[in-house]
């Protein structure tokens, strides 16, 4: 059964009374910054624990609370980047690559695509959101919507793919990213079934269908941008 959806307009009315900073104030905003019922933690909060919610109170009134949805996009790449770059995880992504025969085209490429990370990862956004709107329009939602959804789900997607090279680098592990795949589809199906509401198997299959069309449209499509800026590199 499908989640009933806000009616819009949404009207919010809200008093604030603005005071002059004190060193007393400025203490309390330090402190705010770690409030879990608003604002950044709280949108990490619910990201890893309702994330189908987060998106329906982001869609509805809570855009007064949560993090704005494309902050959270470049906050989580640039810490996502910064981190892979002081710790050497980029390094070894790229190592874990390398069991090619031609160890220093793959290189290259894999050069590419983490200067690029940011500009590759976002592009990703519009195509998963368009299989997801095209796969699950009864539940109501214009194309804009899945934008913002597909953005949570990149933005996770950046923390779960740090925390996964963490891993694999540590234990020595390359196997262990075969399963980064795996754990990112299974919390884009949380994240979808969560958000709409439908959990049955034909629902299920939907989710998984249009997430692995996605994603192999999403990979040619990187693919054949990638080989032509190479090409124009190497040319």
């Amino acid at each position: 059964m499908n989640k009933q959806r806000p009616v819009y307009p949404i009207t919010i009315k809200q008093e604030r009374e603005v005071k002059r900073i004190t060193f007393a104030s400025t203490i309390r905003d330090m402190i705010s910054a770690f409030d879990l019922d608003h604002g950044l933690l709280f949108t990490l909060r619910l990201l890893f624990t309702r994330p189908g919610y987060l998106v329906s109170f982001y869609l509805g009134e809570g855009r007064v609370k949560v993090f704005n949805v494309f902050r959270l996009l470049l906050v989580t790449t640039a810490v996502c980047l910064f981190l892979m770059g002081i710790t050497g995880l980029e390094d070894f992504w790229i190592s874990a690559s390398l069991d090619t025969g031609n160890e220093e085209a793959v290189e290259k490429v894999q050069r590419l695509v983490i200067d690029w990370y940011n500009l590759f990862l976002w592009a990703g956004i519009p195509v998963y959101a368009l299989f997801s709107y095209l796969f699950h329009r009864k539940a109501g939602y214009n194309y804009a919507e899945h934008i913002v959804m597909q953005t949570f789900n990149i933005c996770a997607a950046n923390l779960l793919t740090l925390f996964w090279l963490w891993l694999a680098s540590t234990f020595g592990a390359n196997w262990m990213l075969g399963l980064l795949f795996g754990f990112s589809m299974s919390y884009y199906i949380w994240l979808v079934a969560t958000w709409i509401g439908q959990y049955t198997v034909i629902a299920f299959l939907k989710y998984i269908t249009s997430y692995l069309l996605a994603t192999l449209v999403y990979i040619v499509l990187m693919s054949m941008v990638a080989a032509g800026i190479y090409s124009g590199i190497s040319s």
